[in-house]
């Protein structure tokens, strides 16, 4: 069970950098449009084209879109830490991910997921083993009412006398061996192996509601985890579909503005628009990873 948690701490923080990590790919792209729409509008500006107002937009754009960018960085360096120390790596080596972060990774295997049985979850396989030791405590109190027998056996060699060498063999050596039977027949005991038998019993019996009782909160879990896990993956294509969608509403709306059939304010509001479709698509993605994480872990296939 230690494991199970030590590898789902190791995923959450593994995706956690390979999210970041995307994002601020995403957010270099957006600095790199921004830094050409400024260009731009600052040589539209000297030739009398475009007002100062709409470089000072941009320019305010540009500057949270960067200072952005700086917190996302700060947040991978941290979380490749988290990464270091889950992995029990020291802080001082270099780590690199090489995984590409997908939609893909995030469904992978999961419909290979349905072939669920408790014993693959550790609770249970720690309680069938407790249970087995308690049905062998029962039979050990069954088997207590029933007459022992048992024959034991003894050699011995002694010398006597005044003075002896233990080197000199010549010297003489007296041989005493005993054989016997010795039987042993419960009669009375005031109850105590009736008492004992009982209360093996009720511990097995505990047992057994407690494997009931687990497997009844393992349904809940796994009904939880599956409908999250379905709901997340429902919300993250969604996402993706609203920063696709944006990405293009923000292409037409840049040829527009290059063609001086739009203004750099809806060009700019097409770039915020934009920015917050890919926010909300990684928060997804980051939501998905974790349900699927908390499946894997309900299903006990972490």
């Amino acid at each position: 069970m230690t494991e199970d948690s030590i590898k789902s701490n190791v995923m959450r923080a593994y995706y956690s950098v390979l999210i970041a990590e995307k994002r601020l790919g995403y957010l270099k792209q957006s600095i790199v449009r921004l830094n050409k729409l400024k260009d731009d509008q600052e040589k539209l500006y000297k030739n009398g084209f475009a007002e100062r107002l709409d470089i000072d937009k941009t320019q305010v754009a540009l500057n949270n879109l960067m200072t952005t960018s700086n917190q996302i960085e700060q947040l991978t360096e941290i979380g490749k830490a988290s990464l270091k120390f889950a992995l029990a790596i020291n802080q001082k080596d270099t780590l690199e991910l090489r995984d590409t972060l997908s939609i893909d990774m995030v469904k992978k295997d999961l419909l290979d997921m349905g072939n669920f049985k408790y014993t693959d979850r550790k609770e249970i396989q720690t309680l069938n083993v407790v249970k087995d030791l308690q049905g062998l405590d029962v039979k050990r109190n069954k088997l207590s009412y029933i007459p022992t027998i048992a024959t034991y056996w003894s050699y011995s060699k002694n010398a006597l006398g005044q003075s002896f060498n233990l080197f000199n063999f010549s010297d003489r050596w007296f041989k005493t061996s005993v054989m016997g039977v010795n039987m042993s027949v419960p009669i009375f005991d005031a109850g105590q192996k009736a008492q004992r038998l009982k209360q093996a019993k009720l511990n097995l019996e505990k047992t057994d509601n407690t494997i009931q009782n687990i497997q009844r909160a393992i349904d809940l879990q796994l009904k939880a985890a599956g409908t999250l896990l379905g709901n997340a993956l429902s919300n993250l294509d969604i996402q993706e579909r609203n920063m696709q969608l944006a990405e293009r509403v923000y292409n037409t709306t840049k040829k527009k503005y290059e063609q001086g059939l739009g203004s750099s304010f809806e060009l700019l509001q097409t770039q915020s628009d934009l920015e917050t479709a890919e926010s909300n698509y990684f928060q997804a993605m980051f939501d998905a990873i974790n349900a699927r994480i908390s499946y894997l872990r309900a299903l006990g296939k972490i």
